[in-house]
């Protein structure tokens, strides 16, 4: 029999409370990684949780270091962007060039394989990643990446995945949850095949707060995905050069975060909101990057998807 130990639940909190709660924990956690750690370092870019992580961090800027890595022309508006806002507050901020010929690497054909099978064999890993794992697997520069990963539950990820929306009804169901989790455009026993997971997932693990329950949705995303996915690529890829910490995985502030009406969470409101507390010099810099897969069309055509494969009966 299992049995939870642990539901979150919506907090009955007003914005600025929230903001407030958020602001301490999060810097409470960096301040007990720069003790935990003799050399960590925030890995940067000009993005929200990037931006949001470095706010929290005020007063301990000296505790860290600070850098980006370029491995394709993608990632250099990033690289260039995390530069101007870490020396914007006075810290050092190093660029890593990663090559992008995989004959700059020795044994680079094993560490593919190696990773290749510490992700499950589900595919093959992004050629530049693999590059990036082989790059930093002696560094000395630091100790632990710091990373921003995992925020996306208080930024409405679902919701911003599927054009906005703001309701996936009142209960989950297995195919809602496998129009969620990936695309199937043609293999549909795989679709049944995955509804089958998502219904035992449902029965055995999933219990919302009888009181004050958070949207289903959310559950889904911090429960099944962020583990399931982090898992994978954390300890599987990631840790292979260095050791890595999340300041946002923390109960406490999912909770927080998912008590925020809708409305913040979709336009990031509440990070601003944390920003202009801690360190309102960030948002000053005027920086802000997003990433650019993610685009009003195909936020549209993915809630077409949505909607279509929870209202096939096949």
């Amino acid at each position: 029999m299992i049995e939870r130990f642990y539901t979150p639940k919506r907090l009955l909190l007003n914005s600025d409370a929230i903001v407030s709660e958020v602001a301490r924990l999060l810097h409470n956690n960096l301040e007990l990684i720069a003790r935990k750690w003799e050399k960590p370092a925030i890995s940067c870019t000009g993005g929200c949780d990037s931006k949001t992580t470095m706010a929290c961090a005020v007063g301990l800027y000296d505790k860290f270091r600070y850098f980006s890595y370029i491995s394709n022309d993608s990632e250099k508006v990033d690289a260039e962007a995390a530069k101007n806002i870490v020396n914007a507050f006075g810290q050092n901020h190093k660029i890593y060039k990663i090559p992008d010929t995989d004959n700059a690497f020795q044994e680079l054909e094993d560490t593919r394989s190696l990773l290749f099978w510490n992700t499950g064999a589900l595919c093959e890993n992004n050629r530049n990643d693999v590059r990036k794992r082989k790059f930093f697997e002696d560094t000395e520069d630091f100790d632990v990446e710091v990373k921003s990963w995992a925020s996306e539950i208080g930024r409405a990820y679902y919701s911003k995945r599927f054009a906005n929306r703001k309701s996936f009804g009142k209960k989950p169901t297995p195919r809602k949850c496998t129009a969620m989790y990936k695309f199937f455009l043609h293999n549909r026993p795989l679709v049944w095949k995955t509804d089958k997971v998502f219904k035992e997932w449902l029965n055995k693990y999933f219990k919302q707060d009888e009181e004050h329950p958070i949207d289903w949705q959310e559950q889904l995303f911090w429960e099944f995905r962020v583990p399931s996915w982090n898992g994978l690529v954390i300890t599987g890829e990631h840790r292979y050069s260095f050791d890595i910490t999340i300041p946002y995985n923390n109960r406490k502030l999912i909770e927080l975060l998912v008590s925020v009406p809708i409305e913040e969470r979709i336009n990031d409101t509440i990070y601003s909101k944390v920003r202009l507390k801690m360190n309102p010099e960030i948002d000053k810099t005027g920086i802000a990057i997003t990433n650019v897969k993610h685009t009003n069309n195909r936020a549209k055509a993915e809630n077409i998807y949505y909607w279509v494969m929870t209202h096939m009966i096949f």
